[in-house]
């Protein structure tokens, strides 16, 4: 299991996918379930701040009380594109052709 998760939307995580991170995508209300769940297996999570702000706060506590995981909070996309077209576009600009 890769020490590195990142816990957010589709469109996010197909570009953490892309670059070889873990990922898992989660509605707010699911959020606090998948971290509880991640936080003994992973060294680093990565979540969105839309995500950040769903946690309980007991959640929270619990993420700042612990040396490990190291979480990370990143800012939500604006004028989110589907998942598919950021995918299409990663590939074009690295110059990737085809599915696989």
């Amino acid at each position: 299991m890769q020490e590195i998760l990142f816990i957010g939307d589709e469109v996010t995580a197909a570009g953490f996918r892309l670059a070889g991170v873990d990922t898992r995508v989660a509605a707010p209300g699911e959020a606090a379930e998948l971290v509880t769940a991640e936080m003994p297996q992973r060294r680093v999570i990565l979540l969105t701040t839309e995500l950040g702000q769903a946690l309980p706060k007991a959640v929270m506590d619990r993420l700042q009380q612990s040396a490990e995981p190291v979480v990370v909070f990143l800012p939500d996309l604006p004028g989110r594109a589907g998942a598919l077209d950021l995918e299409a576009r990663v590939r074009r600009e690295l110059g990737i052709e085809g599915d696989g």
